[in-house]
């Protein structure tokens, strides 16, 4: 639509602005992680995850445990403190995250990612989540768990949220 605006010399005049351009938007993936990060080990990790019951009560349970389990087994993930549903810091709205894990670093720091899990039961659901962790301006893990359509019809959103933001990261995984 765009494209067809663009080439009747509307699209500015819509826009109200002076000058517009239409591109392709390249939807691959920056690749600027690490990969012995302790975000990549947990992204990896995350993506294999399988629960064994589709219960929405049990499933963050059993994510709760596979992710303290990973804490405690991975050694580049182990010393890691871990809260849970816990406010977030600094944000003008308040939000509470489902786990937040922090690790001391040598700098005397602290290492931080959140990781939040989401049962997608409608495309609205997964962008009111990204308006919740947007603003936090750290780096989040979006676990995302939902039907194969329903996480295909998101495919190209997650794609620019990875393009707008390398601050947030999503790992979609599929309901058998």
């Amino acid at each position: 639509m765009f494209e067809q605006l663009f080439e009747l010399k509307a699209l500015s005049t819509l826009l109200d602005i002076e000058v517009a351009d239409v591109g392709a938007m390249d939807l691959t993936p920056d690749p600027t992680l690490e990969k012995n990060s302790r975000e990549a080990l947990l992204l990896a990790h995350i993506s294999t995850w399988r629960p064994k019951s589709s219960s929405s009560v049990s499933l963050e349970r059993e994510f709760a445990e596979f992710l303290l389990h990973l804490l405690n087994e991975e050694p580049r993930l182990r010393g890691a403190g871990v809260l849970r549903h816990t406010p977030f810091a600094g944000v003008d709205v308040p939000f509470n995250i489902d786990f937040l894990l922090s690790w001391p670093t040598d700098n005397v720091g602290v290492e931080r990612i959140g990781v939040e899990f989401v049962r997608l039961q409608s495309r609205a659901i997964f962008f009111y989540k990204v308006s919740q962790v947007l603003p936090l301006g750290r780096t989040v893990i979006l676990v995302i768990y939902g039907t194969r359509q329903m996480i295909e019809h998101l495919h190209d959103d997650i794609a620019r949220l990875g393009l707008m933001n390398q601050n947030i990261k999503v790992v979609t995984l599929v309901d058998i």
